[in-house]
């Protein structure tokens, strides 16, 4: 099964209601005011704002189809002296006062923003040099953000117990790829490869806790910002008026992964974003893509969603029966965003009350639970005594491999398919080169125990010699970058293996 996203309960009742309305939706808020932004929308729509709006140095102005416009420096701004427009004609200096006092870049440069103005350096003679709330360099990158051959991030303990608390392998055997992602993911861990800022990512929800400086800026030129949604255009103030260090973002395919932040159809990011804030502050990659299609109404091609009879293997996710899709995805996400296999058909059997020709109910610890242990004292002493997480939070699916591969429980699956190529991500656990699957599972015993994903062939490459065998590595790593994954300890971790 496809399961990466500790979001999935949420999004598998967006994915449902989506299925269900063919029409294309605009969010519109509770209060009945107009959003600064579609949520939804299968093609390019500009974002909107309405009448003039003063910003810094220049002035923009809305056209008639929404798409701002600027009109180049306001005379007469000069930041060491007052003057009745907001904003003043250095951006460097204006950033600076107005991520302390956003009142200067909304209405007028007062007095109060031209001392600030001194302060910044902006003046000749400044009592301070720089923006006193920022540092140069962009955001720091957290250490948790990297994988460790030992359990936990002492670095950054609040990360460490968000982490853990999701995922325990992470502390109680080895603080591997998929800990580092769930860190960035879940964690609010600033990470390299594409990170953001603060307040860079679009949300579902108001506000930018992150920063309470860029927050009070964006929301005094835009209280839409605040009061209702940080979407794609509070970002984009935040980067050009209030000093965010956002990467670029919206550039690249939202039907294609594109190795950046966002995507190229404001409302489509905008929506993905709110249910998966990873698709905007660090990669835009194959799970976004899903979500643009199957939680926010984008046509990407992918198969249509909640179709055909659900005792039967489909071609997109959910099923004919609106019921047994809510039922089973409450269990596995991953049903409603990858194509609708036996596993689903056998979650639908054991849970949600229908019968299906060739699968049978299973005994509790065959199936997923949605709490701690499966009813079973002595498979929960076997599982359990290795793997915590199944009896402390959750009976997940890699509790159910652990009983079965490990604690001999017969769950009427017959034997595991014979092991595939080492070089090859594969949805089976184990590879067919001996010295290579006992190098890696000894590392990563996910790879032996669930599945052989891409962070399992990099490994086999990068710290065993070669996936074909000792001495065939090429000394780099494959794509194990976020589009692999699993569940791990409940949630769904992305970007490789995870522990059990």
């Amino acid at each position: 099964m496809l399961a990466r996203l500790a979001w999935s309960l949420p999004l598998a009742c967006a994915l449902l209601l989506s299925s269900a309305c063919g029409d294309d939706s605009t969010q519109v808020p509770s209060d009945g005011s107009s959003s600064s932004t579609t949520t939804a929308s299968t093609g390019p729509t500009p974002p909107s704002t309405s009448g003039t709006t003063s910003v810094g140095p220049t002035t923009a102005v809305a056209d008639e189809t929404g798409t701002s416009s600027t009109t180049g420096p306001v005379p007469g701004s000069n930041c060491c002296a007052e003057h009745a427009d907001p904003g003043c004609d250095d951006p460097d200096v204006a950033a600076c006062v107005c991520r302390q006092e956003a009142f200067c870049c909304a209405f007028d440069w007062d007095a109060d923003c031209v001392t600030l103005a001194e302060q910044c350096g902006g003046c000749g003679d400044p009592t301070t040099t720089g923006d006193p709330t920022t540092t140069t360099g962009g955001p720091e990158l957290n250490p948790c953000c990297d994988a460790a051959r030992t359990p936990g991030c002492p670095e950054d303990p609040v990360v460490e117990a968000c982490v853990c608390a999701l995922d325990a392998f992470c502390c109680d055997t080895q603080w591997d790829d998929a800990c580092g992602m769930t860190a960035a993911r879940q964690c609010s861990a600033t990470c390299g490869g594409g990170g953001q800022g603060a307040c860079c990512a679009p949300a579902g929800t108001p506000g930018c806790a992150e920063d309470p400086a860029i927050e009070t800026c964006v929301c005094a030129l835009d209280a839409f910002c605040c009061d209702t949604q940080w979407d794609g255009q509070c970002v984009d103030i935040a980067q050009a008026d209030c000093g965010a260090a956002c990467m670029v973002m919206g550039g690249g395919d939202c039907c294609a992964p594109n190795g950046s932040p966002g995507c190229d159809d404001m409302p489509t990011q905008d929506c993905v974003c709110a249910l998966d804030p990873f698709c905007c502050s660090t990669e835009w990659d194959d799970i976004c893509v899903s979500e643009a299609q199957y939680g926010c109404m984008l046509d990407c091609g992918l198969p249509p969603a909640g179709q055909g009879d659900c005792c039967m293997p489909q071609a997109g996710p959910a099923c004919g029966d609106m019921m047994v899709s809510d039922c089973v995805c409450m269990i596995d996400g991953g049903c409603c965003l990858s194509p609708w296999g036996d596993g689903c058909i056998q979650i639908a059997v054991n849970s949600c009350g229908i019968m299906c020709p060739g699968f049978d109910p299973q005994p509790p610890c065959c199936q997923i639970q949605m709490g701690p242990g499966c009813g079973d004292a002595a498979l929960e002493a076997c599982v359990c005594g290795f793997d915590p997480f199944c009896c402390s939070t959750q009976w997940d699916d890699i509790c159910v491999d652990e009983a079965q591969n490990d604690c001999m429980l017969d769950c009427g699956m017959g034997p595991p398919p014979p092991p595939g190529d080492c070089c090859t991500p594969q949805a089976s656990a184990g590879c067919d080169v001996p010295e290579v699957q006992d190098c890696v599972c000894m590392l990563d015993p996910f790879c032996c125990s669930a599945e052989w994903d891409e962070i399992c062939v990099d490994e086999a490459n990068i710290d065993c010699g070669g996936c074909l065998g000792p001495g065939t590595g090429t000394g780099t790593g494959g794509s194990g970058s976020g589009t692999g994954g699993s569940i791990s300890g409940g949630t769904i971790s992305t970007g490789g293996s995870s522990g059990i």
